[in-house]
């Protein structure tokens, strides 16, 4: 067609090329089945029905090619609600009407903490019962099934806040210790029990016990002082009989100060309680942020 010179071809050229064959190329088609019905193309004679898409009609496409998929997915959600209605589960949701009353958001804030913390509610419980156990069963033993015996009948009822107290110091300052074992209490974490015991809230059950430690430590040492008073004002007679190995010049009583540091107890008391005052100033939130290292240090004096 007096082309065979040109290098290169316009529009044209390349519809001149084509001639009667232009048509045809225009109802050209890509055949393909969907899911559900066959889809015709609108304009389409029944001697020509062709299972394709025009290529010229993107729009009406698209339509059809979504309206075949709408119509499959809605038979299978049709079959299975049909075949499932019995075990479908339902939702639903319930209205609650906020209440201005102060008094009202508190109640409900308070239920809702108790619910999310249920379980160091429980544990913490639990703990508290069990120190008022010991402390009551050894103060109930030198209060009632000791009161004519010995020291008891000198100092009264001191003996039996300092045993009771001493009791529970024992109990307090043994379970700090498992509260602060971290390697137990991350391979704990990956069992079961983590269901029923709050691994994670071991930090704040250490400050729990610490506080009750220091309470019982508290108490201990007004006993003793209560015990102190009480013996240093006896008679060399009484004395004597309840100290055998005591040797004192008759003349000579010993006084309050004697037996706070000139005695065994007395001093070991003395040394323990300064320990822990240092300990317990070092934990402090102010110490652990600002003077971490002596925090660390004054903890690994406990004895």
């Amino acid at each position: 067609g007096g082309m065979n010179n040109q290098e290169v071809l316009t529009l044209q050229d390349f519809l001149s090329i084509l001639g009667d064959q232009k048509p045809a190329l225009n109802r050209a088609g890509l055949p393909m089945n969907l899911p559900g019905q066959n889809i015709t193309i609108p304009g389409a004679t029944s001697d020509d029905p062709r299972e394709c898409l025009r290529r010229e009609s993107t729009v009406i496409r698209v339509n059809q090619v979504h309206q075949a998929y709408h119509t499959e997915a809605k038979e299978v959600r049709r079959r299975h609600t049909v075949s499932g209605s019995e075990h479908r589960l339902r939702f639903g949701t319930k209205s609650k009407i906020y209440s201005t009353n102060k008094l009202t958001q508190r109640l409900n804030s308070f239920m809702s903490k108790v619910q999310n913390y249920r379980l160091q509610i429980f544990w913490m419980t639990l703990y508290l019962l069990v120190t008022a156990g010991i402390f009551i069963e050894r103060a109930y033993f030198y209060s009632v099934e000791r009161e004519h015996a010995g020291l008891r009948r000198i100092a009264g009822f001191g003996v039996s806040v300092t045993r009771g107290a001493a009791s529970g110091m024992m109990w307090t300052y043994s379970v700090i210790l498992i509260t602060m074992c971290r390697n137990t209490i991350t391979h704990m974490r990956e069992t079961f029990l983590h269901r029923f015991i709050p691994f994670d809230s071991a930090v704040a059950m250490h400050k729990f016990v610490a506080m009750t430690a220091l309470f019982f430590t508290i108490m201990h040492c007004f006993g003793h002082g209560i015990n102190f008073y009480h013996i240093s004002t006896q008679p060399a007679d009484d004395l004597t009989c309840l100290f055998r190995d005591f040797y004192h010049r008759s003349f000579d009583l010993p006084k309050f100060h004697y037996w706070l540091y000139e005695t065994t107890t007395g001093m070991t008391g003395v040394l323990l309680v300064l320990v822990l005052a240092i300990m317990y100033v070092f934990a402090t939130q102010y110490a652990r942020r600002y003077v971490f290292k002596a925090f660390w240090l004054t903890h690994n004096l406990y004895p």
